[in-house]
């Protein structure tokens, strides 16, 4: 959709021009062009295989499983190929009852740092980039 102050209604480049001193049309554009893209958004955001290093199908970030995160509550590091400091992680397996959380050194384009409050525990988790 484009928005033109013309009056001039018309097609450019298959897009429809909206004027904008009517307002009731551009809230329709707008509803109809929000609605089209939640649905070519659901049901595929695709995470990938969960191969420890394996990027993401269309989601930017990558696996990282961790065989032993050791001592209850102590700090372990995770080296990762993101090629920025991740803005996240999600855990997606845990094999030890307890919660994953964030380490207290900071993150940087190469390590992650985290703690796990159950001991020696197998997790994966996938790094937001």
């Amino acid at each position: 959709m484009k928005i033109a102050k013309s009056s001039n209604m018309g097609s450019n480049n298959g897009s429809s021009r909206i004027h904008v001193n009517d307002p009731i049309k551009l809230i329709l554009a707008l509803d109809n062009d929000v609605s089209k893209l939640f649905q070519l958004a659901q049901g595929r955001v695709r995470l990938g295989t969960g191969t420890d290093g394996d990027r993401g199908e269309n989601i930017s970030g990558e696996f990282q499983v961790v065989s032993n995160t050791g001592t209850a509550n102590t700090e372990f590091a995770i080296t990762h190929t993101v090629g920025s400091v991740p803005v996240g992680f999600m855990v997606l397996k845990n094999s030890v009852n307890g919660n994953v959380y964030n380490g207290t050194s900071a993150w940087t384009d190469t390590t992650i740092y985290l703690r796990h409050s159950g001991a020696n525990a197998n997790i994966t988790v996938f790094l937001f980039k």
